[in-house]
């Protein structure tokens, strides 16, 4: 189980990342940042089961001239998408 720094560092990510003026155009990615922050609000995890966010980031990268906010880059890095379906 990670700690409160953990939650408190996506929460941080999630508040710049939806405060950046190009990603607040962006409505699907603001969307499933305001996910990925409430879990994290609630001391959980996002789990990308649907597999949304790295297509959504690149999405935004090629509508945004091959540029991706760093602060995007740290949120993909923490966000869990699971591999494959255990069944259980």
């Amino acid at each position: 189980m990670k700690n409160n720094k953990f939650f408190n560092k996506i929460l941080e990510l999630t508040e710049t990342a939806l405060a950046t003026p190009e990603i607040k155009k962006d409505k699907n990615l603001c969307e499933i940042l305001e996910k990925v922050k409430d879990s994290a609000a609630k001391g959980e995890f996002y789990y990308d089961y649907k597999k949304e966010f790295q297509p959504a980031i690149s999405g935004f990268t090629i509508r945004n001239g091959f540029s991706t906010p760093k602060v995007l880059l740290e949120l993909l890095a923490e966000v869990k998408t699971p591999k494959a379906w255990s069944g259980t």
